[in-house]
């Protein structure tokens, strides 16, 4: 079985200086697909970019954080004063196990998110979440089921193997990060292991790569990074989940902790050494639409 890579950006529409630096990785580099945020403040500039760019695959990235609702009127139980999603997703899973039928709700939300992307005119090959919020058992299942209806292929299984801690860890400057990286890490296994036990893994008609990997290095995606994690790929579809993005003062002003990371993996994802990873250890490059 041959290697194949998706390399898919997150937060296409969170800022222009994001939306530009996912188009120039494209150009320059070793992306393919994207993923556009709904109710990113400047979703327009990305779809815009994307008719100059039709070949750039793109999908839908779902949010309950950080930004303003779609649809507001049903929302109301996760947004703080100013008439945003909380920031936390501990307390988005929280509202969702004590509040009856807020699950409904989000089921709204999320077709309303959607729908504003099929109005665009962009027929999305994929679909993730912000913070991987849909992988919450409740959430995994209201998502699969939107995919289904709406024929969107593939969704994101953000489970990734413990061995790709080792491409991480191994460089000095990420060890320094170590004690905030460990405890990622731990929370994210016991989110995988309580949805592994709480849902089944797809619908019909939706699928996900065979493997995923980018959630451990996620702020630390250096060139020796991305160039290790491609050495050690596996035979068959493997995604890599990226943030790349210029830091323009629009990016300063929202809630994240991915600000000069963004601008690291820019230069990691168009350099010459992980071209020639890439070239070395006979992988594709491809993307969700090509894979359909």
């Amino acid at each position: 079985m041959d290697k194949r890579l998706i390399v898919c950006a997150d937060d296409f529409g969170l800022t222009r200086g994001v939306n530009n630096g996912i188009v120039d990785c494209y150009k320059n580099g070793i992306l393919r697909s994207a993923s556009l945020l709904a109710n990113g403040p400047e979703l327009d500039h990305a779809v815009e970019l994307s008719r100059e760019h039709p070949e750039l695959d793109l999908g839908i990235h779902l949010s309950l954080n950080d930004f303003a609702p779609v649809c507001p009127e049903i929302m109301r139980d996760l947004l703080d004063g100013r008439g945003f999603f909380f920031s936390s997703y501990l307390r988005v899973i929280k509202k969702i196990s004590l509040i009856p039928g807020l699950g409904r709700r989000i089921q709204g939300e999320f077709r309303c998110q959607i729908e504003k992307i099929l109005e665009k005119g962009v027929a999305p090959s994929h679909i993730n979440s912000h913070k991987h919020l849909h992988l919450y058992p409740p959430l995994w299942k209201i998502v699969n089921g939107l995919a289904s209806e709406y024929g969107i292929p593939y969704i994101r299984y953000p489970v990734e193997r413990i061995e790709n801690l080792s491409c991480l860890l191994k460089h000095k400057g990420n060890r320094r990060s170590g004690r905030k990286l460990l405890f990622f890490v731990a929370f994210f296994l016991f989110f995988t292991l309580l949805h592994r036990y709480g849902t089944s893994r797809s619908k019909k008609g939706v699928k996900s790569p065979d493997y995923f990997c980018g959630l451990y290095a996620t702020g630390f995606l250096s060139e020796a990074v991305v160039s290790d994690l491609i050495k050690s790929m596996r035979p068959g579809l493997t995604e890599l989940m990226c943030h790349p993005g210029y830091l323009d003062d629009d990016l300063k002003q929202i809630p994240t902790r991915l600000l000069h990371s963004r601008e690291n993996e820019i230069a990691a994802l168009c350099s010459a050494r992980v071209k020639q990873a890439v070239k070395d250890c006979k992988v594709e490059v491809t993307s969700f639409y090509e894979c359909r």
